[in-house]
């Protein structure tokens, strides 16, 4: 997971000096795919919106406005490291993950919604996007 966290610090620091004020920040796993198409208008930002086939704050995608992933990314590995060497424990991603969130006083707008499920697209497998978008495999994703 630190590789993980320091890639976010990272990219977030980028777009943090593009100075654009952006509606939506999505973080999501570079090899997921949803299972729909998502309406981001219908998405509130005001919340940290995770994955609807999540049973916990899942670290694989997080949807929410510029003010909270300010909060959240700005030097986040940094952060994980503070909070890691105080408890004297590194967590698992998804309890570092939500370590995070209640740090920034944000566990009140962390949000499951329902419309943002997603399958893994695992290494092992064969996969691609046919012309209508779809996910394609020699495996069948199960929903």
């Amino acid at each position: 997971q630190l590789p993980m966290v320091y890639s976010w610090q990272n990219v977030y620091q980028q777009m943090y000096d593009t100075q654009i004020e952006y509606d939506l920040v999505i973080r999501s796993r570079y090899d997921m795919a949803l299972y729909n198409q998502v309406d981001y208008n219908s998405i509130d930002g005001n919340y940290l919106n995770h994955a609807g086939n999540a049973t916990s704050l899942d670290d694989n995608l997080c949807i929410t406005n510029y003010a909270n992933a300010e909060k959240l990314y700005h030097n986040v590995f940094t952060k994980l490291i503070k909070l890691s060497k105080k408890s004297g424990v590194l967590n698992s991603a998804e309890e570092s993950w939500t370590k995070i969130v209640e740090h920034e006083g944000l566990i009140d707008k962390a949000v499951i919604n329902p419309a943002l499920r997603f399958q893994l697209l695992r290494d092992n497998w064969l996969w691609w996007g046919d012309e209508e978008g779809n996910i394609v495999s020699d495996k069948v994703l199960v929903r």
